[in-house]
């Protein structure tokens, strides 16, 4: 949970009327970490003093960024708004002001939650800023608790702020307004923006095309998985928009559609690696398969857990889709069978083919509650899940490590990855992950996460 706690405080010496009359303290504590817990000079404190005015306006801004849109491949660090990237002004809290002491927090969407990212500072790294953010960390919460807090927080600080006439404070009503008067048949279309970066409010910003794109959605077409998954994929929205036409044309020529009836094993874990490998550990239990032993046919898979074998086709269609980042397109014809389309593969190695595939299987068999699915490059929740359900069906880590440990004795340690993955037929790569992932297994997050 993310719980923010602030107090107004009279400051009679800033320069600036809206930051005088929005000063205040503020604590931000997540999953029971305190996020703004500093070291100023010899002391320590929980909370940071500064106008909340800053934050607020931050916050409505990147209202729908901030809960729908997902982290990059790479996160990274901020350290102030000169640094940062487009993503990072959207999601990291530092940015939302220069000048004032703001912690290096990122919160973005993660699945059917939210996640924050949050570094300490290191020492002397910020020689003018007075103070020093002193804990890391990161954690998954609700979306919605997280929604309720933000609103209660920009609610606060407009309705201190409620005699001011200065443009800024009503530009921010004007938009919060909008905002929070959001009318039902809108809310997809915001959704949809929010995921891609943009301001659904300010449409006359946006690259040339996009907004005929969107429009051209309908309500049913925003609430497919697949739509989702394209507008989550990491690439340029460009390249989303001129991949959809040819996707949305493959699902309704292979008339493809959701799962018939997912059936998901009970008490599942929460994080994405985890149930990717709780889910690939089921499968290879229910096919008698060993760690050490190797999965040659993938179909015995799709055939022993959902009693239909999946196909795999190759699309030509693909070819522009997969250079912006989408691996393939997954569905059900019906109650037949599970189709995995990939773009023609004569020149990628078996290997990688392998794991897409079985990236597939994940989402055939375990992510088709709400119509087809794309498998992307993204980092969102259920890529992260397919990712480590593939490498755990494939290789899985117990294996992989007694197989690496034996061929470090017999043939060293240069050849020992390379000798695994042969015996598994997979990436080095993925026995790397692995490797790490066995290592780390009981320290919390691990690679595949």
């Amino acid at each position: 949970m993310m719980v923010m706690e602030w107090s107004f405080l009279d400051d009679r010496s800033a320069a600036d009327q809206v930051d005088a009359l929005t000063w205040g303290k503020l604590r931000i504590d997540i999953a029971s970490q305190c996020v703004t817990d500093v070291a100023a000079n010899t002391t320590r404190r929980s909370e940071i003093y500064v106008p909340l005015f800053p934050i607020a306006s931050w916050l409505v801004r990147n209202w729908w960024s901030l809960l729908y849109e997902p982290n990059p491949p790479d996160l990274g660090g901020i350290l102030d708004t000169a640094t940062a990237t487009p993503w990072a002004l959207r999601h990291c809290l530092r940015t939302a002001r220069a000048g004032i002491a703001l912690p290096n927090l990122s919160i973005f969407s993660d699945g059917d939650a939210l996640r924050a990212v949050w570094v300490r500072d290191q020492t002397g790294l910020r020689p003018h800023t007075p103070v020093e953010f002193a804990t890391a960390g990161e954690a998954r919460f609700d979306r919605t608790h997280f929604e309720q807090q933000a609103a209660r927080l920009v609610d606060s600080v407009l309705e201190r702020l409620v005699h001011t006439d200065d443009p800024r404070v009503s530009a921010v009503r004007t938009d919060w307004q909008a905002t929070a008067s959001t009318a039902s048949d809108e809310i997809d279309f915001c959704v949809g923006a929010g995921r891609v970066g943009l301001d659904p409010f300010a449409v006359d910003a946006w690259p040339d095309g996009i907004l005929d794109w969107f429009e051209s959605l309908t309500p049913r077409d925003f609430q497919q998985s697949f739509i989702a998954d394209l507008l989550d994929a990491p690439t340029d929205i460009g390249a989303k928009a001129r991949s959809a036409r040819p996707i949305l044309d493959l699902v309704d020529e292979r008339t493809l559609n959701s799962h018939p009836e997912i059936r998901l094993p009970r008490r599942l874990p929460t994080s994405a690696y985890e149930r990717g490998y709780a889910l690939a550990a089921k499968i290879r239990a229910a096919l008698g398969v060993a760690p050490k032993e190797r999965l040659d046919d993938l179909q015995r898979a799709s055939s022993t857990w959902a009693k239909r074998a999946h196909q795999v086709i190759e699309v030509p269609d693909l070819v522009a889709p997969e250079a912006a980042g989408l691996r393939g397109v997954v569905g059900w014809q019906g109650r037949a069978q599970p189709i995995v389309l990939l773009a023609p593969y004569a020149d990628h190695h078996e290997r990688d083919v392998r794991f897409r595939v079985a990236r597939g299987l994940y989402f055939a068999l375990f992510g088709m509650a709400a119509g087809p699915r794309l498998i992307t490059d993204a980092r969102t929740w259920d890529q992260r899940a397919s990712r480590a359900f593939a490498a755990e069906l494939l290789a899985p880590r117990d294996g992989v490590l007694a197989l690496h440990l034996a061929a470090q004795r017999s043939r060293g340690p240069e050849e020992a990855e390379s000798s695994v993955a042969d015996h598994y037929r997979v990436s080095s790569w993925v026995i790397r992950h692995q490797l790490d992932n066995a290592r780390l297994s009981g320290g919390g997050a691990t690679v595949a996460d």
